[in-house]
């Protein structure tokens, strides 16, 4: 980029009405006796050539002559400027002395003046706006936790409900018998049944262990 920036204090876009772009002639015809010409290319650089109009007031005017004479001495200094098709920086070079023109008579109150000259961009200054990078997608989002609450009241109350559980008791009709037959009917004890079937176990064997015997004496 070049050292010099056109001033803040000009226009810093052209009139409309008066501006106009081209690319510079790149190419080299030379005429053949018979047919067409051969046309190469001599460059491959482009070069565009901008014809500009700003409107002035007086002081702008004193502006534009002393950055012109001194500040890129007369044209042979390159300055930058935003090209005023894409937006983006570029360095210029002026072909000429702007001509300043004016538009408005001072007695008037309303002095004003028309500056109009060209430019040529330099090949390979315009600044490229890049876009942004993409923000980074969001972190994924953890799985909800899930608590379970144990519920403790009830499991107090399957507790105390198994405690109270009696487990079901097989009786044979044959106590003394190890090995159940197979003709024998298990009883199971609930806990409507159970205190009198203990209570005629214990009168059963309460008997079996009250037998005398002959002599009268009670083993």
């Amino acid at each position: 980029m070049a050292d010099v920036i056109w001033p803040a204090g000009l226009p810093q876009a052209p009139q409309v009405a008066g501006y106009s772009q081209q690319d510079e002639e790149r190419t080299v015809r030379t005429a053949m006796a018979v047919g067409p010409a051969k046309v190469r290319r001599r460059a491959t650089a482009a070069v565009e050539n901008c014809d500009v109009e700003i409107k002035l007031t007086r002081t702008q005017v004193a502006l534009l002559k002393t950055f012109y004479r001194e500040s890129i001495q007369a044209g042979a200094l390159a300055f930058t400027w935003k090209h005023h098709q894409t937006g983006n920086e570029i360095d210029y070079r002026f072909l000429g002395a702007p001509v300043l023109v004016p538009r408005a008579p001072r007695q008037g109150g309303t002095e004003y003046w028309v500056a109009t000259f060209r430019l040529e961009t330099m090949p390979g200054t315009e600044v490229t706006s890049e876009p942004p990078d993409p923000p980074d997608p969001p972190p994924p989002e953890d799985p909800p936790v899930i608590v379970i609450t144990p519920d403790v009241e009830a499991q107090e109350r399957e507790r105390k409900a198994e405690r109270r559980r009696i487990p079901p008791v097989l009786v044979f009709d044959e106590p003394q018998a190890i090995t159940p037959v197979a003709e024998d009917s298990p009883v199971i004890l609930t806990p409507h049944n159970t205190k009198r079937l203990r209570q005629n176990l214990l009168e059963e064997q309460y008997i079996q262990q009250s037998i005398w015997f002959d002599d009268g004496e009670k083993k």
